[in-house]
């Protein structure tokens, strides 16, 4: 992920051997459009600005390995062996072979792989080697821990990130210091750069840990990214962490999550989001029986119809935190986060450095 040590692309490998992380491919047919990630090596993600490109037939690009998990649109693996046609499956420009697809979306572009890029010694490139976030400390006191709201829901595309999004325009609104991250997903800037638009002054993914995909990554690479993120930000009382686990609670990585129970002590509220009133009833008791957990606040896609809302009333007293609202002190309410108690205008959160914070985390 980091640049500097790859700067110096001498070669590339054309051959036989195992997959690596980057490559340069071609497409082969008209694409939907993409975004330009981090892992186009001589421009890095530009982060005051979500922009998409179109592919169209013969370009070239570099795109990036990775797994990908979306039962909306593919379930995407890494080829074991050189490929000469694969897939391009993610808005994020990553890559690999589709094997199951949604029957309500269209193929995929197709690239053909042209090589892997590699650095000046001739060694592929792979993400994985580096790692943007690296906390000072790996021990810390529980006592300074930032109070962590975790988003949850049902599936994708359930609503979380604009959840996660309103729980940081109502913090920072509130004059709280926020740090938001996407823990689990494939990668892609739309969800964090949302939360850095609504007031989260820190924000990071897993592609900051050089993962472009967390799908079928092991329990320990999994808590690693969130013990890591943990440590880095959430060590001062007075501000917040905002994370988001992507998918729905039976997907694979965001169970393993939610059965450690050292992610679960450190859930001060819990968002749980959902379409539908069928969805937050399900959920709310696959939770209890699963993983112990009740959520302190619903909401999601329903929290924007008072139907639905007034479904879910009828079976929980779980406040509903509308994802839509603009009134900032009733998400605050719902958090259980008070005001300050100086009554002086509203300014933006201040980017001091606190403890171990040297960077403000704004790109890839």
């Amino acid at each position: 992920m980091d640049t500097a040590p790859i700067n110096k692309i001498a070669a590339l490998k054309v051959k036989n051997c195992p997959v690596p992380n980057f490559c340069i491919a071609s497409a082969v047919k008209r694409g939907p459009i993409i975004e330009p990630t981090a892992f186009v090596i001589s421009n890095p993600v530009p982060t005051s600005r979500n922009d998409s490109v179109l592919i169209l037939s013969l370009a070239c690009a570099i795109f990036v390995f990775g797994n990908r998990y979306a039962p909306d649109q593919y379930e995407g693996l890494v080829p074991n062996s050189y490929k000469k046609d694969i897939d391009l499956y993610s808005r994020g420009g990553v890559v690999g072979t589709v094997n199951e697809q949604n029957q309500l979306i269209g193929a995929c572009t197709k690239v053909r792989l042209l090589g892997y890029v590699c650095d000046s010694a001739g060694n592929i490139v792979n993400t994985r080697n580096w790692s943007l976030i690296q906390p000072k400390s790996l021990v810390r006191l529980k006592s300074s821990c930032s109070p962590l709201i975790l988003c949850i829901g049902t599936s994708m595309n359930s609503g979380k990130s604009h959840a996660a999004a309103a729980c940081c325009y109502a913090l920072a609104s509130m004059e709280k210091s926020v740090r938001a991250a996407k823990i689990t997903g494939t990668a892609g800037l739309k969800d964090i750069l949302l939360m850095n638009d609504c007031g989260a002054d820190y924000i990071a993914d897993f592609s900051y840990f050089g993962h472009p995909s967390t799908y079928l990554l092991k329990p320990d690479q999994l808590y690693n990214m969130f013990n890591t993120f943990n440590l880095k930000y959430g060590n001062n009382l007075k501000n917040y962490l905002v994370m988001e686990f992507a998918d729905g609670i039976y997907q694979r990585e965001t169970a393993m999550l939610l059965a450690m129970p050292e992610v679960r002590a450190r859930i001060f509220k819990l968002v749980f989001c959902a379409s539908d009133s069928s969805g937050v009833h399900g959920g709310i008791r696959y939770l209890k029986e699963k993983f112990d957990l009740v959520p302190d606040a619903i909401s999601g896609l329903c929290s924007s119809s008072p139907l639905a809302i007034r479904e879910i009333k009828t079976f929980t007293n779980t406040p509903v935190l509308e994802s839509m609202e603009k009134d900032y002190k009733k998400i605050c309410k719902i958090l259980g986060v008070s005001e300050p108690k100086t009554n002086a205008n509203f300014s933006l959160p201040q980017t001091e450095c606190q403890n171990n914070e040297t960077d403000q985390i704004i790109r890839i």
